[in-house]
């Protein structure tokens, strides 16, 4: 089927993400059945919104560590330079450079909101952002590291962007509860 040219890569892109997403779930499946079977005590306790925290947690690990190993198929340069990245990609023709800083900032949203939920002691905003930050240094100095992968130290932005509104989400969900109350 044909497509005009940025609606194949907005294509490409999706599938791409698709494709991740289908091996994220299935490590994450059995991350969890071993976690289960072999830590029990520390699971006996826990209510069924805090085991649904715990499987969306692993996904979401499986899915960032997936996405940051496998090889990828962008012809980009490492970025040492801040910003430099987020100019090029909003003055791109191209609609998918637009897509990848959006999704760098989506994906740290579930850091942002998991976090917390699943760890008590990490109730406090500036512990969150500070480890989704560290997280992702760790993430972009392994890609550096990596000779098929790309580091990008606008990243940084994203990750504090992104783990900082899915705090402010996990926040408004705390306030709506209590509300329901």
């Amino acid at each position: 089927m044909y497509y005009p040219m940025y609606l194949n890569d907005i294509m490409g892109f999706l599938k791409e993400v698709l494709r991740l997403g289908c091996m994220s779930i299935l490590v994450a499946v059995v991350l969890y059945a071993a976690l289960l079977l072999f830590l029990p005590k520390r699971f006996a306790g826990t209510g069924i919104s805090v085991k649904i925290g715990q499987f969306l947690l692993l996904f979401y690990f499986s899915a960032f560590v997936i996405w940051s190993l496998l090889p990828c198929s962008m012809g980009r340069e490492n970025n040492f330079i801040p910003f430099q990245s987020i100019y090029g990609s909003l003055c791109s023709r191209s609609e998918v450079p637009k897509y990848i800083l959006f999704f760098n900032i989506l994906l740290f949203v579930p850091m942002g909101a998991l976090l917390p939920w699943i760890f008590p002691e990490l109730k406090k905003w500036h512990r969150v952002v500070g480890i989704s930050v560290c997280i992702c240094l760790a993430r972009e100095l392994m890609q550096l590291i990596l000779w098929y992968r790309v580091f990008d130290i606008d990243s940084l932005l994203f990750a504090l962007v992104g783990s900082f509104a899915g705090y402010g989400l996990f926040s408004l969900a705390g306030r709506l509860a209590k509300k329901r109350e």
